[in-house]
């Protein structure tokens, strides 16, 4: 788990983007750091400067004094570390550009309205999308009004390593914001329909706690390195699929976050975010952290960085 030095997000200044802008600033001075607060102006085609320039340049003034107007009452209220950019362009590449240029550690959207982070026809928006497949660090993704200090934290695993650092994110944030439990999640399926030799030795029920038994002892496995700092974890083992299990169970515990772990592929052309992982920022009832396990977006990172000149 790498630590945390600055936080970038990046908002449209709609009621949703504000909303991330809000939470990221609480979160900047949590962990005591740097947030650079970034917004992108669209304007028109670069490749037509001579005629639209002077457009240009009118439509970022007006955003920058949006801009000052959203953030000066965060900066009053929080007094933190708070740095803005405004930039025109497009939007994706600007974002990725001042994350790879910035090196920030956690890249903050809003989910649920606005461009930047949209839920349209039950599926993330097509600029948070593509971030989310490509930006070589952890994301924050904010729905309504990231609740401080947190309070009920739920962490998704399935044993794996990246999970494990997503467990340790966890109880950083639970250390910042005093809470003493987490609900860690696993789902574990059962094979269905069994197999007509299971049914000569094992009932559906037998072989339903085989499988329990077995997730937890996987799970009591996968949790003895973890340094827990004084955390108590609460496991839950559910029967269902990855993503309905932790969307469910954040619900029914009233979770303010969610930490994931996701599963990042690191080549030349692409770094993935995991399909259980969009599924859980897609569904989740509340924000969603994505922890990126460090090194895993390597290879992105340095090659975004050369065809932008800023390695």
């Amino acid at each position: 788990m790498n630590k945390i030095e600055k936080f970038l997000v990046a908002t449209d200044l709609t009621d949703q983007g504000t909303k991330a802008l809000e939470g990221a600033a609480r979160l900047a001075k949590k962990y005591s750091v740097t947030l650079l607060a970034l917004h992108v102006v669209e304007g028109f085609d670069e490749r037509y400067e001579f005629v639209v320039d002077d457009i240009n340049k009118k439509l970022e003034k007006d955003a920058e004094a949006a801009f000052a107007d959203a953030v000066q009452p965060i900066e009053r209220e929080l007094q933190a570390r708070l740095r803005t950019s405004v930039k025109s362009g497009s939007p994706l590449e600007k974002i990725i550009g001042t994350q790879l240029e910035e090196q920030a550690d956690v890249l903050v959207v809003g989910v649920g309205s606005g461009d930047a982070g949209a839920i349209e026809s039950g599926r993330l928006g097509p600029i948070a999308r593509t971030l989310a497949h490509t930006i070589p660090a952890s994301m924050l993704f904010v729905r309504g009004k990231l609740n401080m200090p947190l309070k009920n934290i739920l962490v998704a695993t399935d044993f794996s390593d990246c999970a494990a650092d997503a467990l340790r994110r966890a109880i950083e944030l639970a250390k910042l914001h005093g809470v003493d439990t987490l609900t860690v999640v696993h789902a574990y399926s059962v094979p269905a329909p069994a197999p007509r030799y299971y049914k000569s030795v094992l009932t559906d029920e037998q072989l339903h706690e085989r499988m329990r038994q077995f997730a937890d002892r996987r799970f009591n496995e996968w949790i003895k390195p973890v340094e827990t700092h004084g955390i108590t974890i609460r496991p839950v083992l559910l029967k269902d699929a990855a993503s309905k299990a932790i969307a469910d169970q954040a619900k029914a515990v009233n979770a303010d976050l969610v930490v994931i772990g996701t599963h990042g592929r690191t080549s030349s052309s692409s770094v993935l975010l995991g399909s259980v992982a969009e599924r859980v920022v897609r569904d989740a009832p509340c924000s969603v952290w994505a922890e990126r396990m460090p090194g895993r977006a390597l290879g992105f990172a340095r090659a975004i960085s050369r065809i932008m000149g800023v390695e």
